[in-house]
This record gives structure tokens, sequence and C-alpha cells, in this order.
């Protein structure tokens, strides 16, 4: 059996879930939000259990909360894999009309973003793809 964790406050677009089914896991939705990792790895912790053939982790949180899986997850050995939807920007608007009309041209993979300065976003679900780490780049032509 196959599982994946849907971690989010918001819902998942339909490709996703499509493509997810077609791949043939079971989707389990977590909308809690996460607030202490451990805490959270302790109470999904029996999803690690030898009857699940795969089990995939897709947080929509933070990125220090994905840093911090990453790290639990190794230091505890877990089998856990955390996988990221995949968005593409389709740009920033001032006009919320189209920003609509660009949603409304694929509604099971797209999704509007309304900004605090009364612009917005339309970002269009492509993937998904599995997170192994983060990388921590300095410039080093860069100089006070």
């Amino acid at each position: 059996m196959k599982i994946a964790i849907w971690i989010s406050k918001e819902l998942m677009l339909p490709a996703q879930w499509k493509l997810l089914k077609e791949a043939g896991y079971n989707i389990i939705i977590y909308n809690k939000g996460i607030y202490n990792v451990e805490d959270f790895l302790d109470e999904i912790k029996d999803f690690n259990d030898k009857i699940y053939e795969r089990v995939l982790l897709i947080p929509v949180v933070p990125e220090s909360v994905k840093m911090r899986l990453l790290e639990e997850i190794k230091n505890r050995g877990l089998k856990f894999e955390i996988v990221e939807p995949i968005m593409k920007d389709l740009g920033r608007y001032d006009n919320e009309e189209l920003c609509k009309a660009l949603l409304s041209q694929n509604l099971d993979s797209r999704v509007l973003v309304r900004l605090k300065d009364g612009t917005c976003k339309v970002h269009e679900f492509t993937q998904f793809k599995h997170l192994v780490e983060y990388v921590k780049r300095y410039d080093e032509g860069w100089s006070l």
C-alpha cells in the first residue's frame, strides 16, 4: 500500500489528487498545520510501519519547516519521502479580473493568490518532485 499525506490548510488541486490516485496512492489530508516537527512525526510514526510500501509527505508549509522535517526524518531513520508540488508562476497582475480569467482556463491545476498590496498571482501545478536536501550556498565574491 502506498500513502501520500497532504500537509496543508490549503486544499489539494484536482490535478494533484488525480496524479497521486493514478500512481496508486491512498491520500490522507492532514490540515491541522505543523507547529512542532517532532510532535508531528510522533503523531504519524505509525505510517513508518513496514506494511506501507511507500509514504510520501507533501508539506505545503514554510521552507524552515520542510528543512526541519528533512533533518528529523534523516535523524530518526524514517522512510518518509518529502515531496513538493512544483508550481509554475504565471505572473503577477494589478487586474484581478485578468487573474480570474487565467485561473478559469484551467481550474484543475491553477490557483490564484491575492497579495497584500492589492495585486494577484496565478500559479499552475506542473509536477511533484522529491525533495532530498536543502543546500546553503554563499557568494564567495561578496564582501562588506
